[in-house]
C-alpha cells in the first residue's frame, strides 16, 4: 500500500519558481511547486538567489491559486500560481530563483557545497577543476569540483579512500563544490528537495547525489 510521505508543514517555507509569467488584467503571475511550509496571501517574500542586499527582490503575495481555484493557504507538495505585488521591474524573480519570507534567515547563496555523489559514466576520469553543471530543482549553475574527501569503489576495493586524486565511472565519493554562478542548495537535513542535485556535462548526467552540507558566503 502506498503511503504520503511525511509534509514538512513547519518548516521554513522553500518554493522553488518554475515560471514566471505577465497576465493582462491580473500583474505577475510566479509558478512553482511548495517543497515544504506554507505560503498564503500577504506572506512578504523573496527571491533567492536574484536577492541581494544591493540589488533587492522581494514582494508581497496577493492570492494563491490552484487549477484555477483561489485557495487560503498552499501546503509541501501543492503546484501553485501566486499572484505578486510590489515586484521592482528592473529586479524582477526569475525561473530557478528559490521563494521564502523575507524574515527568513536560514537560506542564503553558498560559496560552496559538499555532496555525497555517484559518478556514472564518465569517460577517462575527472579532477578537481572539473566544471559540470549542476541542477537542483529548477536552478542550475556550473559547479568547479574543488576537493575529493573520499571516494569508494572498484579500484579501492570497496574501501574508503581519503583525499582521491581523481574520480571514474560508477564510484561513490564525497565531493566539494564551489558554483560559479549564485545556486541555491541546502543540506538534505534542512531541506531534502534542494539537496538533490545532478551534474550534466553535455547533455549526459555525469553525477546525482546528494547536498550534505553547505557553507554560505
Amino acid at each position: 500500500m502506498a503511503t504520503v510521505p511525511e509534509r514538512k508543514i513547519a518548516a521554513p517555507l522553500r518554493l522553488p519558481i518554475s515560471g514566471a509569467y505577465k497576465i493582462k488584467g491580473v500583474g505577475d503571475v510566479l509558478a512553482g511547486r511548495v517543497e515544504q511550509g506554507e505560503v498564503k496571501p500577504n506572506d512578504e517574500v523573496i527571491f533567492l538567489p536574484t536577492h541581494t542586499t544591493a540589488n533587492p527582490c522581494f514582494g508581497k503575495v496577493f492570492t494563491v491559486e490552484m487549477h484555477h481555484k483561489r485557495v487560503d493557504k498552499a501546503g509541501p507538495g501543492d503546484n501553485v500560481g501566486m499572484n505578486i505585488k510590489g515586484l521592482d521591474k528592473g529586479n524582477m524573480p526569475r525561473t530557478g530563483d528559490v521563494m521564502i519570507l523575507k524574515t527568513d534567515q536560514t537560506l542564503k547563496p553558498c560559496a560552496n557545497f559538499t555532496a555525497q555523489i555517484q559518478t556514472l559514466d564518465i569517460p577517462g576520469e575527472v579532477k578537481p577543476g572539473y566544471s559540470p553543471i549542476g541542477f537542483v530543482r529548477c536552478g542550475r549553475a556550473a559547479c568547479r569540483m574543488k576537493t575529493i574527501n573520499w571516494k569508494v569503489g572498484k579500484e579501492t576495493g570497496g574501501k574508503k579512500l581519503e583525499g582521491a586524486v581523481s574520480l571514474k565511472a560508477n564510484e561513490m565519493a564525497e565531493v566539494v563544490f564551489e558554483p560559479c554562478q549564485p545556486l541555491i542548495v541546502d543540506s538534505f537535513k534542512a531541506c531534502e528537495g534542494l539537496s538533490r542535485i545532478a551534474f550534466l556535462d553535455g547533455n549526459t548526467a555525469v553525477m546525482l547525489g546528494k547536498v550534505v552540507s553547505t557553507q554560505a558566503k
